[in-house]
């Protein structure tokens, strides 16, 4: 089998289905909306209930507003020793991350604006496409073309759902995560499909008897959790707390996973950046893994519709001078790159005539 292929996910590589930071606060709005709505057609108790969860999820967007990103307001909370405030803002998190999940978050309006956000559908397609093309034409198996690895920053659960679908896509969540978790970092199919899921992941414990999201009623989970007070609760939320933070890990956690990271590294011929920044929060989990040394030899490729920044961003931050490492810059994000050489093209300069599946 050929060397392996690893991609770098970042937030822009969900944005038909998954808001980005600049138009994050602007959907956040819409889910504030969308509570409003739930109030009028509820009792005294529970009109109470849903018009407090609409100030205090308002109170969080407005906190986010006044930071860059909502990872600014967590790290200032984690300096000042607030868990609190991490707790409910991850809870918050997870009720809004829950309704981008559901079907009804596909009703609302966006003002057709550069700064808003157009959700194109429930699960980016591109991710499906992308399982499919990298799969061998066999029937009745689901075998890639070369070992595949994903490392991904992600909140969002298009890449799992996505994986899910093509190989055991009759198994309950729960079963299927059961099934391929490693550690709490990696899970790993038949040792061929890896995903490094570096923040963790956003996900919801009434979601584990089922087998197709798009079946559940999301809508009346959210409705029961805040019914019950989850949005007002400043205690450890197992569900919630599977949001994490670059720099809430500790030394044995960050040992494991940087052990992880540079593992798929070390052995990926190809490495495709996408919608991925290299922020500054990530940056002394990045260096770790990020290496020159270990790039030597590598193809890299960046796509974002700003990959030629970013191209030089890689190159100037992570010191990628080196003559045997190619790094190429791909701006057409319609479809995810995957490298001509897992088909057996193995010139590089052939990458310029581009493979999208």
């Amino acid at each position: 089998m050929q060397k392996e292929l690893t991609y770098i996910l970042g937030a822009g590589a969900s944005y038909q289905s998954i808001p980005v930071v600049k138009t994050f606060n602007r959907r956040l709005l819409k889910f504030i909306q969308y509570l409003r709505e739930k109030v009028n057609a509820k009792s005294r108790d529970d009109k109470r209930r849903f018009n407090q969860a609409v100030i205090t999820m308002n109170s969080l967007m407005q906190e986010f507003s006044a930071h860059q990103s909502f990872d600014t307001y967590f790290k200032k909370l984690f300096h000042f020793g607030d868990q609190k405030r991490i707790n409910l803002g991850k809870r918050l998190l997870n009720l809004y991350f829950l309704w981008e999940h559901s079907k009804v978050s596909l009703n609302y309006d966006f003002d057709n604006s550069k700064d808003d956000f157009l959700k194109q559908s429930l699960f980016d397609k591109r991710y499906d496409a992308l399982i499919a093309g990298l799969l061998k034409p066999i029937a009745e198996k689901s075998q890639p073309l070369c070992n595949v690895n994903f490392i991904s920053w992600n909140y969002d659960i298009n890449l799992i759902n996505s994986i899910k679908n093509f190989f055991y896509p009759n198994l309950t969540y729960k079963n299927f995560i059961n099934k391929i978790k490693k550690n709490q970092f990696l899970l790993e199919i038949d040792n061929v499909f890896r995903i490094i899921n570096v923040n963790g992941s956003f996900y919801s414990s009434e979601l584990d008897e089922s087998s197709d999201l798009t079946n559940i009623n999301i809508d009346q989970i959210i409705e029961s959790k805040i019914l019950s007070g989850y949005h007002n609760d400043f205690e450890m939320d197992e569900d919630a707390d599977r949001i994490k933070f670059a720099w809430e890990l500790n030394d044995k956690d960050e040992e494991s996973l940087g052990s992880n990271l540079s593992s798929v590294i070390k052995k990926s011929e190809n490495i495709v950046i996408i919608g991925y920044t290299f922020p500054l929060y990530n940056r002394f989990i990045d260096f770790g893994y990020l290496k020159q040394e270990d790039l030597i030899n590598r193809n890299i490729v960046i796509q974002d519709p700003q990959s030629e920044v970013l191209k030089q961003n890689l190159i100037d931050i992570y010191k990628m001078n080196d003559a045997k490492i190619r790094v190429m810059a791909v701006s057409n994000c319609d479809s995810f790159y995957v490298p001509s050489s897992i088909f057996g093209i193995s010139d590089f300069q052939s990458e310029f005539n581009v493979s999208y599946i």
